[in-house]
């Protein structure tokens, strides 16, 4: 029951992350799914076109690569 739960607090996360609409309903889906359906579900077929959006948008939510600046000697 523990691992369905996180799975379904995942799929909140995730969806609220990019911008997919009724985050909450996806997560209740995933909860009452056992988990496996839902989150199937959202990541073949909603997940890849939030994040087509996203990526019209001109917006990703990939974390910047940490580059060190040289220091002068």
């Amino acid at each position: 029951m523990i691992i369905v739960i996180a799975l379904a607090y995942y799929v909140y996360k995730d969806a609220v992350k990019y911008e997919v609409e009724n985050p909450g309903l996806w997560a209740l889906l995933t909860l009452f799914t056992g988990g496996v359906i839902g989150i199937l579900i959202y990541f073949l077929a909603i997940r890849p076109e939030a994040v087509k959006k996203m990526e019209a948008k001109g917006t990703h939510h990939v974390a910047p690569a940490h580059t060190e600046t040289p220091k002068a000697e």
